[in-house]
């Protein structure tokens, strides 16, 4: 929300300090512009304090010129990559599977993960949007969403561990089917048959439901909002273990529900 509209700012890069719960923003400028700091500054809250729900921007945000900010090359989004905080903090994630909302190409993730990720070792890839809306009865559904940022594009791909699949059509699995999974704790797709539907399970401090339990436990830590697949198909988003022996993960269908998208397909 801090980007300023000036055309003579040619980069934004936004980073959470977590030492001191405030906002870096570092910016550059075209060759041979000069821009005072200070009314760029004023410029970018008050476009922040424009969409903040309480008129203002509730943390400390400072600025600071960069003469060349980290080259960023393009990339493209896509299913089965790794998924880092971006100040160095918690525990990585890996991308599920492609996903265009209200127009705009994406890639979803598990909500219990960090919000601001690195997409593959790069910032300035991808940029939080949304987490899921809870179900009618106030359960919580284990879903987010980041938007792809210009300069880069989205595919309809997965990695799966061993090649790139693309996603012909997604649809829920039923108990009895076999689903596979990727992630980057595990390194290889496994597979199991989906046990049970309607899971709920609380790994912290949300309690997270409409999840589907396979029969084995087939992931481990990191492979959380990886992507869980019957060959080309799209089946959801892993969540991640119940504690009984099974893996946890929610169904593509909340995609539609829950964060109002859809998969990508090729």
């Amino acid at each position: 929300m801090f980007e300023a509209a000036a055309s003579r700012v040619t980069e934004v890069v936004s980073e959470i300090d977590p030492e001191t719960d405030s906002i870096k923003i570092s910016y550059s400028l075209a060759p041979g512009v000069q821009v005072a700091q200070k009314a760029l500054s004023v410029a970018a809250l008050a476009a922040g304090s424009a969409v903040s729900p309480t008129g203002n921007v509730p943390v400390q945000v400072t600025f600071s010129e960069a003469t060349a900010l980290e080259p960023r090359t393009e990339a493209t989004v896509r299913g089965g990559r790794r998924l880092s905080p971006t100040d160095g903090s918690g525990a990585d994630c890996t991308s599920g599977f492609s996903v265009r909302i209200n127009g705009v190409n994406g890639v979803a993730t598990a909500m219990h993960c960090y919000n601001y990720m690195r997409y593959d070792g790069a910032t300035g890839v991808i940029a939080y949007g949304n987490a899921a809306t809870t179900t009618p009865a106030g359960a919580n559904i284990d879903l987010q969403w980041h938007r792809t940022l210009s300069g880069h594009s989205t595919s309809a791909q997965f990695y799966d561990g061993s090649i790139e699949r693309t996603v012909s059509s997604a649809q829920n699995a039923v108990v009895g089917d076999t689903v596979c999974h990727y992630g980057i704790g595990t390194g290889y797709a496994r597979c199991s048959e989906v046990e049970i539907l309607a899971v709920c399970y609380t790994p912290e401090d949300l309690t997270f439901c409409g999840l589907a339990a396979t029969e084995e436990y087939v992931s481990t830590g990191g492979d959380s909002g990886g992507p869980w697949f019957t060959g080309y198909t799209a089946r959801g988003i892993h969540s991640g273990y119940d504690g009984l022996g099974r893996s946890l993960y929610t169904p593509q269908t909340r995609f539609a529900e829950n964060l109002g998208g859809y998969v990508l397909t090729g």
